[in-house]
């Protein structure tokens, strides 16, 4: 019979941690221990107790192998611990239950959080073992030896002090890299000046969302053109509505990217990631950029400008929201694609920058629209200074990522 799923609490041990226990190291200390106290039962001696096929004996349903699982700790009062035959990883220890008549499992990780959570009781006088469930709506009471409870007290204590050391070792190590990345941060904004770090101040503490263009500056464009866009570019009006939910993930992923970058890059990719990054912004940027002359040369009746932009951004899949829907959940998740989905981010912005071309050469021939562009903005109280984001995007200097440095 299996035990039950229980939810596991806040208290509960991470999966990752427990997986990196020398499982095999522990298991042959302990057997080791106790080799000698004649409380471990060998599959030959097995044989010679188990009483025959007719025995009323617990042993008569015992199994040696369950599944992808070796019992390769036999106690002799019925208890058993079962590893994963490929890896040592203990995954059940076994009781078997004179009350239900049968052979009871318990996930080795439950029972490392009901015993670091005391609800393991060992009665010493009476020489039985209490499991309480999480939620403590049933006991299990099995009886077993003097010597089998230290044997399992000793095994679960072992199990602990290596969660611990590991956990430590863990925090250690992310102390360590913690201030690598700090100073790899100052080191490269001295390098590299203050001007071009202006948009970007790496720090922890900083909201990303703050040193970002608003997205709602193009809605209130939508809202005050809306008569004149539905009247002449019917269907561009919910595409835009898209291209401002868009822009909103947008800035969503390059929150999760600082916050990636400066919790969890290590210092082999940290500077890769930083470039990738910083490109990122200036994509969103010139997004923003072209959003806002694209709504105001439809006031302005430049059709041309308006249909180049639009199409550029029709071509880039900035109407859909699938690509960047996809990168956000990646990048939520902190799942294993991480460092595939900075090559997707940076496989993306090198196409926008490269095909911005042919719009960067029209703009050239409407200066004009971006003073407009300007007062508009202020009209409409947005802290975004249009002429100084137009010089800034005319001035940065693009970061060719070498790919390499991060698969």
């Amino acid at each position: 019979m299996d035990q039950p799923d229980y939810k596991e609490d806040k208290l509960s041990l991470e999966n990752d941690l427990y997986q990196q226990i020398t499982w095999l190291s522990i298991i042959e200390s302990i057997t080791s221990r106790f080799k000698d106290s004649s409380i471990i039962v060998s599959p030959e001696d097995l044989k010679k107790i188990s009483g025959g096929y007719f025995s009323k004996s617990p042993w008569k349903n015992f199994e040696i192998h369950r599944d992808d699982q070796i019992a390769n700790i036999i106690l002799k009062s019925y208890c058993a611990i079962y590893s994963k035959s490929t890896t040592g990883q203990v995954k059940v220890i076994s009781f078997y239950s004179d009350s239900e008549n049968e052979w009871i499992r318990f996930r080795m990780i439950e029972l490392l959080n009901r015993y670091s959570q005391k609800l393991i009781e060992f009665d010493w006088n009476d020489n039985l073992i209490t499991l309480s469930d999480i939620n403590d709506e049933k006991k299990w009471v099995f009886q077993l030896s003097h010597l089998e409870l230290n044997l399992l007290q000793e095994f679960f204590e072992s199990i602990l002090d290596e969660l611990y050391n590991i956990e430590t070792d863990l925090a250690n190590k992310e102390e360590q890299e913690k201030k690598a990345i700090d100073e790899a941060i100052s080191n490269y904004i001295l390098n590299n000046g203050s001007y071009n770090t202006s948009s970007l101040v790496i720090d922890e503490t900083t909201n990303i969302f703050d040193l970002l263009e608003k997205p709602e500056d193009i809605e209130k464009f939508l809202f005050k053109y809306e008569e004149n866009i539905i009247a002449n570019f019917k269907n561009g009006y919910q595409n835009i509505e898209r291209l401002i939910i868009n822009l909103n993930i947008e800035k969503r992923i390059l929150s999760l990217l600082f916050d990636t970058i400066v919790k969890h890059s290590n210092m082999n990719i940290f500077v890769t990631h930083l470039y990738i990054l910083k490109n990122r912004i200036h994509i969103f940027q010139l997004i923003y950029f072209y959003s806002i002359i694209m709504v105001l040369s439809i006031n302005e009746n430049n059709s041309n400008l308006y249909h180049l932009i639009y199409n550029f951004f029709d071509k880039m899949g900035l109407f859909s929201t699938d690509n960047n829907v996809y990168i956000l959940n990646n990048l939520s998740n902190k799942n294993e694609l991480f460092n595939e989905t900075f090559s997707d981010i940076n496989a993306n912005s090198n196409q926008f920058f490269t095909e911005r071309v042919l719009i960067t050469q029209t703009l050239e021939t409407n200066l004009d629209i971006l003073s407009k562009a300007n007062n508009e903005l202020i009209d409409i109280k947005s802290k975004t200074d249009f002429k100084n984001l137009y010089i800034r995007l005319q001035n940065y200097e693009y970061f060719d990522v070498n790919m390499n440095n991060i698969v």
